[in-house]
């Protein structure tokens, strides 16, 4: 191979294969060198039709191994996808990744059957526990009015206790309200 051959396929295929291009390393000589590559290629057309050919075959290769990159980086993302699903990407029947499909679209109804239910049941809480709030209140209020009615009774009838101090089962039916305790059956 001669020193312009080598020279060539040194710079003329690297450029071509870093821009992807078939043949772009040599239209770069073209503009760079002007009429001494014309001239070298109507005296050597055959070699600068393969080194165009090279060229192209090149960047088909490098065109073909991208795509391969990215099927397999696309099949490595739905095996991972698909075993967090709990599935199998690549069944040993059907398509690949459909019953893995069909398992993410079960699980995002179930989660947002999960979701619904969640909120309901929290609602429902909520509710009693908003219902339990007012019942607590009015209890209160009640009780507030019941222990200040059964104070003033028992003062009441801790007035008609004698000079003798004895009681009777008046006084201490009105001491068990003050204290909160049941009336005796």
């Amino acid at each position: 191979m001669s020193a312009i051959m080598s020279w060539l396929l040194a710079h003329a295929l690297t450029a071509g294969l870093s821009a992807l291009l078939p043949g772009a390393g040599i239209v770069l000589l073209a503009v760079r060198y002007g009429a001494d590559v014309l001239k070298w290629l109507s005296t050597h057309r055959q070699d600068a039709v393969m080194l165009l050919l090279a060229g192209i075959a090149a960047g088909i290769y490098a065109w073909g191994a991208i795509g391969r990159h990215d099927r397999d980086a696309i099949v490595a993302w739905g095996n991972q996808v698909c075993a967090s699903a709990g599935a199998d990407f690549a069944p040993q029947k059907g398509k690949r990744g459909q019953a893995c499909a069909a398992d993410i679209a079960q699980l995002a109804r179930d989660r947002l059957a999960t979701a619904r239910q969640s909120a309901q049941v929290l609602a429902k809480a909520q509710t009693d526990h908003d219902a339990r709030e007012v019942a607590d209140a009015a209890q209160r209020s009640t009780g507030t009015a019941a222990i200040a009615g059964a104070a003033t009774n028992m003062e009441k009838v801790n007035a008609q206790v004698g000079p003798d101090d004895h009681v009777d089962g008046a006084w201490f039916a009105a001491l068990n309200r003050a204290g909160g305790l049941r009336p005796a059956r």
